[in-house]
């Protein structure tokens, strides 16, 4: 069952892999096993960022279910996310879902990311 993380849950994840430098948007997750950051950036468009499933738990279909039941959060008419280009599965699962490929771009740090867009509401 997805729900909103508290900070005491979300640190759990960060000592397990997760990213420990996010300070916005709300943390949702599905408990012991996958969480993510969804972030509403105005009236029109939301983010999904910092999405991580615990090693163990991959290739399971909880990666899935946690997409899944984030898009029924979405509130705005668009939604989006990278991902990086080496990541083929989660390429392949957002695709799956829906997403289209945008554009694949050079980040800061020299990581080739693909950006990703879907209709929300």
């Amino acid at each position: 069952m997805l729900r909103l993380l508290s900070k005491q849950e979300v640190n759990h994840f960060t000592c397990r892999g997760a990213n420990p430098y996010s300070d916005r948007g709300r943390y949702f997750g599905i408990e012991d096993t996958a969480i993510a950051r969804l972030i509403k950036r105005g009236w029109v468009i939301s983010e999904i960022r910092d999405f991580f499933v615990i090693s163990e738990k991959r290739r399971q279909g909880n990666g899935r279910r946690l997409l899944q039941l984030l898009l029924q959060e979405v509130q705005t008419p668009v939604v989006f996310l990278t991902v990086r280009q080496e990541n083929a599965p989660m390429r392949c699962l957002v695709e799956s879902e829906g997403f289209r490929n945008i554009e694949t771009i050079i980040s800061p740090i020299g990581n080739e990311v693909v950006f990703y867009a879907k209709r929300g509401l």
